[in-house]
């Protein structure tokens, strides 16, 4: 899993230089859903769009999410923008896993 992100309080910036806190659960939960055929990513949109609290993005839907956000025609480009910071911030929060040593087996 990944670091939580608080689609309730997306730091969105609305005016140049300005962010202001915005909530895009329902735009992403929404682009989400309407961009996939994969029905767990269809659940997970729909866990973001009634999150009341931060939500962990798995692993395995990180990349499908960050091309459905960036491809999206409803979003525009500063929530866009502001969405995929957060999502790069929290993969870069994510500790790596080491992969198993098989040499010695």
């Amino acid at each position: 899993m990944t670091k939580a992100i608080d689609f309730k309080n997306v730091p969105v910036e609305i005016r140049i230089g300005e962010a202001e806190p915005t909530d895009v659960r329902r735009s992403v939960g929404n682009a989400i859903n309407r961009n996939t055929s994969d029905i767990g990513l269809g659940d997970f949109a729909r866990k973001i769009f009634y999150a009341e609290e931060p939500v962990e993005i798995p692993m395995e839907y990180v990349g499908e999410i960050t091309n459905i956000i960036t491809r999206d025609e409803y979003l525009l480009a500063p929530a866009k923008v502001a969405v995929l910071h957060l999502i790069q911030e929290a993969m870069a929060a994510t500790p790596a896993v080491p992969a198993e040593d098989k040499t010695c087996v």
